[in-house]
């Protein structure tokens, strides 16, 4: 018996020592966030030498699939790849996705290369859902350095002016809030603003489980030169009432505000950009604070000129007066030759705006 104990206790040490040397010595392992997980599992169904799948799903395009296990050699290195869930038991969601790459030492320099450069670029700007938990992937938006927003450039100069400055590293952040009626171009022309400087956007969703801390650790995890994009606020709040359909609302609105001054980040390169249809229920804090938003800028309907660059055409600038934005878009395809269509490049009708530096 002693004798059996004996060969058991060697044979365990033997196994803890080879299962040590494989872990620490011998294999690495990444964790790696969903979103470069996603555009993996796009790298190696198109262009892995090698891929041994042990475990997958099946799903229709766009979905990836939540569970993906994988023995796979790309571009040089050999590794494993699981992706899965794991259920959470607090929080606001019920579960969240992991990714783990393992990996022989030897090729960590390969591994980074596919992660940070060669094969995960993205060749366009990321649209990024930003929660408490992490981000996770919305689309993403072409590059266009030469965009020229549809737009009175009177108007909105001074507000590039701040973009170009923040880009640059000049200042470390502005903000916009543009308000107005739906179809005159507000989600347009913060999407020309990201195209034209290649800015990733992050789009803040509240929701109702969402804590104060919640708030806090959302913004606190903006990163550096970015663009946030908070829409349809008013949807939100009717002044700093909460207006979600949901008893249980647990943020306040100080939290929000407090997050927009920084309290938690100091913000290098950031513009935030807010929307809403009804100016008057977006409380004054945000308004007539220029720490928080210091364009307030109006989208009506295009002006004269605007009309007159989209169409072309003195008759039809008169016809379509009062007319938003995409109104007059769609009422350019139905009247006039394709070859005389002005494709929307950017941005908005006419607007109005005001800086709170100058309040």
């Amino acid at each position: 018996m002693n004798n059996f104990f004996a060969v058991f206790g060697i044979i365990s040490g033997v196994f803890v020592s080879v299962w040590a040397t494989l872990k620490y010595v011998v294999l690495g392992t990444y964790k790696i966030d969903n979103d470069t997980s996603k555009r993996l599992v796009d790298l190696i169904e198109a262009e892995a030498n090698f891929k041994w799948i042990l475990t997958g799903e099946h799903v229709t395009e766009p979905r990836y699939p939540d569970v993906y296990d994988a023995l796979v050699q790309l571009k040089g290195a050999s590794f494993y790849i699981s992706r899965g869930e794991r259920l959470l038991t607090a929080g606001w969601k019920g579960k969240e996705e992991l990714t783990h790459i393992v990996f022989p030492r030897w090729h960590r320099k390969r591994i980074l290369d596919i992660i940070k450069r060669k094969g995960l670029d993205a060749p366009s700007i990321p649209v990024m859902a930003l929660t408490p938990h992490g981000t996770d992937r919305l689309g993403e938006l072409s590059t266009d350095p030469n965009a020229v927003p549809v737009v009175d450039l009177k108007v909105c100069g001074d507000i590039e002016k701040d973009v170009k400055k923040v880009v640059t590293g000049e200042k470390s952040k502005t903000s916009l809030l543009l308000y107005g009626a739906p179809g005159n171009g507000k989600t347009q022309f913060i999407k020309y603003l990201a195209r034209k400087y290649s800015l990733p956007i992050y789009v803040v969703y509240l929701n109702p489980d969402y804590s104060n801390l919640d708030i806090a650790t959302m913004f606190a995890s903006i990163p550096r030169r970015s663009l946030v994009l908070m829409e349809d606020f008013d949807s939100y709040f009717n002044g700093r009432e909460c207006t979600m359909k949901n008893d249980k609302v647990k943020f306040t609105f100080d939290a929000f505000i407090n997050a927009l001054d920084g309290v938690h980040n100091d913000y290098k390169q950031v513009i935030f950009a807010m929307t809403a249809n009804d100016i008057k229920k977006v409380d004054s804090s945000l308004t007539t604070r220029p720490s928080r938003f210091k364009f307030v800028c109006e989208f009506g309907p295009p002006s004269d000129e605007v009309r007159k660059t989209i169409l072309g055409d003195d008759n039809l600038v008169k016809v379509t007066k009062g007319m938003s934005l995409d109104a007059v878009f769609n009422y350019q395809t139905l009247s006039l030759p394709r070859h005389r269509r002005t494709k929307p490049r950017g941005s908005s009708g006419k607007a109005t705006s005001k800086s709170n530096s100058q309040k």
